[in-house]
């Protein structure tokens, strides 16, 4: 068997495609016999108006338009270093609602500018208008490689729109924009491989949507290794954030009613903040570990609502943890905080709330474990016990903090995604 569990006897031929259809058991569709088709769409199909099958791609390149792929459809490749679909007028591939798998192969979508937004594959859920009313179903993707190479605003390496998907083992890249864009409540779990070289967000989460990843590293995404919108919600576990984000873009960036679980992550020298909430917002932060953060490694405005837990940051150009008119719905507990240039910890009013009597309403963050050093061990000594650093104020605004007018806007509505790149009949 090849790495797809197809019989090697059977294993398609360099440039060719192959159907396996989906049939009943000990049928000869279900013992695997196979038909050679001239193309990949001509498979696609055929396995289409049979209500299911494999499609199998030999080694080569399919320079076919979008491959549409149906409800009970898979499509596999030899590798994603053998198998490359791609398309220069718009996304490679479009999975379809009801789809089943893409595996070992590439998927490149290759024009720079083209009339709408484009992907390098497009899961589509029932809820979008494509393909089968009422189909449910994961689709997954396994040990591929997608390229988007679109500036188009919206663009991304992958899609989820109305639909649930779950990737594995794959490496996306979208130079001039997002690795992943995720719409009208969708979902996306990632396990393992990675977003690399982003010009946008590596993962823009549209209100709504959920995200989670495990073992996942984003690198060097212009935009942030995540951007999650208003009433989204991820949760990252055992994660590499590498240089992700700009000084004035965070690596993570929660918008008003998003909310956030970072486990044993890694925030590597974000060039600006860390982890951002805006107002509204909330994040559990626990195991994880911050360095060489541009600014700080988190900043908060109240409301939001931040528990932070066994963290450790090392080194930030401004404070460690930035905290804006913050109170009780922050938990700061058994964090160390080294080498920061300004604060271990600095606790700000908003400017316009500068002027306002000096112990009135003054925010605090709730601390845990008293009598442990004040100056490096956030949490645990009260809030305003921790002492300035060089000079600076733990009171009081400043230019590094969260502000509003300093938070990043979203990256467009989500009516302008596109509800279908074409028929599928």
């Amino acid at each position: 068997h090849d790495s797809t569990g197809m019989p090697m006897a059977h294993a398609p031929a360099s440039g060719k495609a192959w159907l396996r259809l989906a049939g009943a058991a000990g049928t000869a569709e279900a013992d695997g016999e196979l038909r050679a088709y001239s193309s990949a769409n001509e498979a696609l199909a055929a396995a289409a108006a049979a209500g299911g099958g494999t499609v199998q791609l030999g080694e080569g390149v399919y320079d076919e338009g979008t491959l549409k792929v149906t409800a009970g459809v898979s499509l596999i490749g030899a590798g994603a270093d053998k198998t490359v679909v791609q398309s220069v007028s718009g996304s490679a591939i479009l999975c379809a609602a009801g789809a089943v798998r893409l595996a070992h192969l590439e998927a490149r979508q290759t024009s720079a500018s083209p009339a709408a937004p484009a992907y390098a594959v497009e899961v589509r859920g029932a809820g979008s208008g494509v393909g089968a009313a009422g189909a449910s179903n994961v689709v997954q993707l396994d040990r591929c490689r997608l390229v988007a190479a679109s500036a188009a605003k919206l663009s991304a390496a992958l899609l989820v729109h109305a639909g649930r998907a779950a990737a594995s083992h794959c490496d996306l890249h979208a130079p001039s924009a997002h690795g992943v864009v995720l719409a009208a409540a969708a979902r996306l779990s990632f396990t393992l491989g990675e977003l690399a070289d982003c010009g946008g967000a590596g993962v823009l989460a549209l209100p709504g949507t959920d995200f989670t990843a495990d073992g996942l590293e984003i690198r060097a995404c212009a935009g942030g290794a995540l951007l999650a919108g208003k009433g989204s919600s991820a949760s990252l576990t055992g994660c590499l954030l590498f240089r992700c984000g700009a000084a004035s873009q965070p690596a993570v960036t929660l918008k008003s009613g998003a909310s956030a679980r970072l486990r044993q992550c890694e925030l590597d020298s974000p060039p600006g903040i860390g982890v951002q909430l805006d107002q509204a917002a909330s994040a559990a932060l626990a195991l994880c570990s911050f360095t060489s953060a541009g600014k700080a490694a988190v900043a908060a405005r109240a409301p939001a609502a931040l528990t932070m837990e066994d963290c450790n940051v090392t080194g930030a150009g401004g404070a460690g943890l930035m905290l804006v008119d913050c109170g009780p719905e922050v938990a700061i507990l058994r964090c160390t905080v080294t080498g920061a240039a300004k604060a271990a910890v600095q606790i700000s009013a908003p400017a316009q709330n500068k002027t306002r009597a000096a112990g009135q309403n003054k925010p605090e963050a709730r601390a845990a474990d008293a009598g442990a050093p004040q100056n490096r061990r956030a949490g645990n000594s009260p809030s305003q016990n921790i002492p300035p650093q060089n000079g600076s104020s733990t009171t009081g605004p400043d230019k590094n903090s969260c502000s509003a007018e300093n938070s990043p806007t979203e990256n467009g509505p989500l009516d302008k995604i596109p509800v279908e790149n074409g028929p599928l009949d």
